[in-house]
């Protein structure tokens, strides 16, 4: 009898359960329980992959900001050179227009050297004619005062100086009856020879003078020659300088480069590693409540053949 009530009890509270409009039947609440779990794992696999998306673009952006740096780098780098190239072009240029122009120089200073030296020769003929007429007109002389006089045509002055003589083919000269020269002689003696005196001092002082002018140009030429070679040693050493300058600057850009190309790479391993555990964490979890919910099936159903056994037991009897 106790165990035919408590059959009853049980059927009459299984029918009720039943019957009540708001209750839900086992079999649906699982149903749900599993669509539910299923969205969520869905949620979650599409929040994972936007995430993954994010950080691949945000990767892509990065490796584009190094590409247009690199860029930058070697636009500058072409930059110096273009200028140093320009500088050093103008520069030569500008040498080049100097030594023209010292070219030029040089070759008006040759003429000029040959016009003196033309001149000096035209200067040596006249010295020599003159010095041949001195001593023609000197040896005259000394013979005009061997001959002995003849006639005699002006007797002498009153001051008791000089007369005038007439001597066969020499007529008009002057000499001195007392041994003393004649002053017109005399004059046209130191005449010439001041003059001779003064054409070898100015042959001389030209001599000397255009030594002096060529030694200052040679000095001149030599310091410009210093001057250009000192111009392109500085300018090879600033070219030098630049260059290990952009050299330092391009290695330093690589190095930095590399270091951040390392950190981004051990935080997108670190990224990767984190990811991982999170996958595996959230598949374990998702094999727990797939577990779980297999399990409940298997309880629910279980619990349902049972009732269904103790209610065909109950009608049997």
């Amino acid at each position: 009898m106790s165990s035919e009530k408590l059959l009853n009890v049980s059927e009459v509270t299984g029918r009720a359960r039943r019957d009540r409009p708001g209750a839900a039947r086992p079999v649906t609440v699982a149903v749900a329980a599993g669509a539910g779990v299923l969205v969520v794992a869905a949620l979650v696999f599409l929040a994972h992959e936007v995430k993954h998306v994010r950080e691949k673009s945000s990767q892509e952006v990065s490796q584009l900001k190094n590409q247009i740096l690199a860029l930058k780098d070697r636009t500058l780098a072409m930059e110096i050179q273009q200028d140093a190239t320009i500088g050093d072009k103008e520069e030569a240029s500008s040498h080049k227009e100097e030594i023209m122009a010292l070219k030029i120089h040089l070759s008006s200073l040759k003429a000029e050297l040959q016009q003196e030296k033309a001149d000096g020769a035209s200067l040596r003929e006249r010295l020599a004619v003159l010095e041949t007429k001195f001593q023609f007109g000197h040896a005259e002389e000394h013979n005009f005062r061997e001959v002995p006089f003849r006639v005699l045509r002006d007797r002498p002055d009153e001051t008791g100086g000089t007369a005038v003589m007439v001597f066969p083919g020499r007529p008009g000269l002057r000499a001195d009856v007392e041994g003393v020269r004649s002053r017109l002689a005399n004059r046209v003696l130191l005449d010439q020879r001041a003059r001779l005196d003064q054409m070898v001092r100015l042959d001389q002082r030209a001599r000397l003078d255009q030594r002096a002018r060529l030694d200052q140009w040679a000095r001149l030429e030599h310091r410009a020659r210093l001057v250009h070679r000192a111009r392109l040693v500085h300018r090879a050493r600033l070219d030098q300088r630049a260059r290990l300058d952009q050299r330092a600057r391009l290695e330093q850009w690589a190095r930095l480069d590399h270091r951040a190309r390392l950190e981004h790479r051990a935080h997108l391993e670190h990224r990767a590693h984190l990811e991982h555990r999170a996958r595996l964490d959230q598949r374990a979890r998702l094999d727990q409540w797939a577990r779980l919910e297999h399990r409940a099936r298997l309880d629910q159903m279980a619990h349902l053949e049972n009732m269904a056994r103790l209610e065909h037991r109950v009608r049997l009897d």
